[in-house]
C-alpha cells in the first residue's frame, strides 16, 4: 500500500508518497489537471490512498484524483496542523506530514461530502452572497443621505413610500447620478435573489427534510435548505449535542486539575449554520413557551446576546430531533409556511 499526503494549491499540488514500512518513495510537485494526476499514480502500481487538507481548491483536485486511488480522505486542518507541527514549514514537509498520519491511520478526517451536497452548500452560499451585496448596496445609500444631510420620512426607505421619497431628492449632479446607479443595483440584486430563491426551492423541494423542518417555528425555506446543506447526512451526528457544537455554540472550555473553566462560545465549525439557527432563534423563542420563557431568564440575568445563542442551540437541538425521527415538530403553534418566492 503507498500512502499519498497532498498539499492541494489553487493551481499546483505538492505531494509526497510513502510505503508501509515509512520510506519515502516519491515527492515532487504537479499541476491540477487530471492527465498529471494519472501519470503521478501510474508510477506506483498496487494499492494507494491519498490525503488532503480541507480548502478551497481540494473539490477540484478530489474530482480529479478520487477514482486514481482506492480512498481518499479529507484532514481536517487545524486539527492536523496540531498533530504535524512543525517549526519549518514548507509545501514539501506539509505532504509529508500528512503522508505519514495517513500511514499511521492518524488523520484527523474533516466530512468529506458527496457532490449532491456540495452543490447545495455552493447554491445557498451563493444566495446568501447575493444578499449580502443588496445590503452593501442598502447601506451605501444610507451613508449618502448621512453625507448631504437629508433624514428619511418613512421606516421602510426602499419600499413605494421610501423609493418615490429618494427618487425626489434635490441632489447634485453627481450624488443624484450615483443614488440613481445604486437603486439600479438594489433592483437588480433584488431579481437575483428572487431567482435564486426560486433555483434553491427546485433543488431542495424532492428532499424529505426541506418540508418537514419548516414545521420548526423559527425554520423557513431559506434556513432549512442551510441546515440540509450544511449538516449533509444527519446520521453523522448521533446526538444532538454534536450538531450543536458542528455549529460552533458550545461554549469554550479549559480544565485542569479538577477546575472548570468556560468561556464564551467556540465558534469554530460551520459558520453558516451558526448563523441561520441565530436568524431562527427570535420565532422558536416566540412561538415555544419553554423556550421563550428560559429566552426571558437568560435575558434577564446574561443578556440578549447569551439569551439568542442559547436559544440557537436549541434550534439545533430541535433540527436534529425533527429530522432523525422524521416527524413534524410539534412545539408551540406553527402557521403555514409560505411559499419561498412570493
Amino acid at each position: 500500500m503507498f500512502h499519498y499526503g497532498l498539499d492541494v494549491h489553487i493551481k499546483y499540488t505538492s505531494y509526497c508518497a510513502v510505503e508501509d514500512r515509512g520510506r519515502q518513495v516519491a515527492e515532487g510537485r504537479v499541476s491540477n489537471d487530471r492527465e498529471a494526476f494519472v501519470q503521478l499514480f501510474r508510477e506506483h502500481p498496487g494499492p494507494k490512498r491519498a490525503v488532503m487538507e480541507s480548502c478551497i481548491a481540494w473539490p477540484h483536485v478530489y474530482d480529479l484524483m478520487a477514482d486514481l486511488v482506492d480512498e481518499v480522505q479529507l484532514a481536517h486542518p487545524l486539527a492536523a496542523k496540531y498533530l504535524a507541527w512543525d517549526r519549518i514549514k514548507t509545501d514539501r514537509l506539509d505532504a509529508r506530514a500528512l503522508a505519514l498520519l495517513l500511514r499511521g491511520d492518524l488523520v484527523p478526517q474533516a466530512y468529506l461530502p458527496p457532490a449532491e451536497i456540495r452543490e447545495a452548500r455552493n447554491l445557498v452560499r451563493h444566495r446568501l452572497t447575493l444578499l449580502h451585496q443588496r445590503v452593501a448596496c442598502k447601506n451605501s445609500v444610507h451613508f449618502l443621505l448621512f453625507r448631504t444631510g437629508h433624514r428619511r420620512p418613512v421606516s421602510d426607505l426602499f419600499g413605494r413610500r421610501g423609493r418615490s421619497w429618494l427618487e425626489g431628492l434635490p441632489l447634485g449632479r453627481v450624488d443624484d447620478a450615483m443614488l440613481g446607479q445604486k437603486l439600479e443595483a438594489i433592483d437588480m440584486l433584488t431579481g437575483l435573489v428572487k431567482q435564486a430563491d426560486r433555483e434553491l426551492r427546485e433543488f431542495f423541494l424532492a428532499h424529505p427534510a426541506f418540508a418537514l423542518l419548516q414545521t420548526i417555528p423559527g425554520v423557513g425555506p431559506v434556513v432549512a435548505a442551510i441546515c440540509i446543506a450544511e449538516l449533509g447526512e444527519i446520521t453523522r451526528f448521533p446526538s444532538a449535542k454534536q450538531v450543536v457544537s458542528y455549529a460552533g455554540l458550545v461554549p469554550r472550555e479549559h480544565s485542569s486539575g479538577g477546575k472548570i473553566r468556560r468561556g464564551h462560545i467556540t465558534r469554530v465549525g460551520s459558520k453558516l449554520l451558526r448563523w441561520a439557527a441565530i436568524e431562527a432563534a427570535t420565532g422558536y423563542a416566540r412561538a415555544v413557551p419553554s423556550a421563550a420563557a428560559r429566552h426571558q431568564r437568560l435575558y434577564e440575568a446574561r443578556g440578549a446576546g447569551v439569551a439568542r445563542v442559547a436559544t440557537a442551540a436549541s434550534v439545533l437541538r430541535t433540527v436534529h430531533g425533527v429530522w432523525k425521527s422524521g416527524r413534524p415538530c410539534r412545539a408551540g403553534s406553527v402557521p403555514p409556511v409560505p411559499s419561498l418566492v412570493s
